[in-house]
């Protein structure tokens, strides 16, 4: 068995009430998978896939998390209204 993690590149989203997130493509499903990114975090890091058929872990990266990532690149989540 082998130690390493795989590495996934995730983006960045801002979704319900300012709640930060990644979005990832999953390296044992190849499905999209979204994942907690708290402010604070300089990156998601490791997290559990959410799989049933092959869980597993992957280490997330993505461009540098800070505290205002709709100015970084970060996508508002499509399916909640603009804010003013």
């Amino acid at each position: 068995m082998s130690d390493t993690v795989p590495l996934v590149h995730g983006t960045v989203y801002i979704g319900r009430k300012g709640v930060r997130g990644v979005k990832v493509r999953c390296y044992y499903c190849g499905r999209i998978h979204t994942h907690g990114a708290p402010y604070g975090d300089s990156e998601p890091g490791l997290r559990q896939s959410h799989c049933t058929t092959r869980p597993g872990e992957y280490y997330i990266t993505c461009a540098p998390l800070d505290t205002d990532t709709l100015a970084s690149g970060a996508r508002r989540n499509p399916r909640e209204s603009p804010r003013n």
